[in-house]
């Protein structure tokens, strides 16, 4: 999973430490941010969420459709030889 780059602005250090994260409203926070690299530098960074996409599940039927061992559904497949 994906981070959010944030680097200090002082040495330009990517070791960053959250000492306090407050809630300011339903989506978006402020964070307090400590450099553990130079230890010289204290951010004050606000956080807000700007887009929302919730996706569409659908029932698949063809995928439901396979009800037979897994052995069977795929004739390419090879037998792996067990001792």
């Amino acid at each position: 999973m994906a981070q959010v780059d944030i680097r200090c602005t002082k040495c330009g250090s990517s070791k960053l430490s959250v000492r306090t994260s407050e809630r300011m409203t339903m989506h978006s926070t402020k964070s307090i941010l400590y450099c553990q690299n130079c230890h010289c530098c204290k951010m004050e960074v606000i956080s807000a969420v700007t887009g929302v996409s919730i996706a569409t599940y659908e029932d698949s039927e063809e995928a439901m459709r396979v009800n037979r061992p897994l052995d069977q559904t795929d004739e390419r497949q090879l037998e792996i030889l067990t001792d």
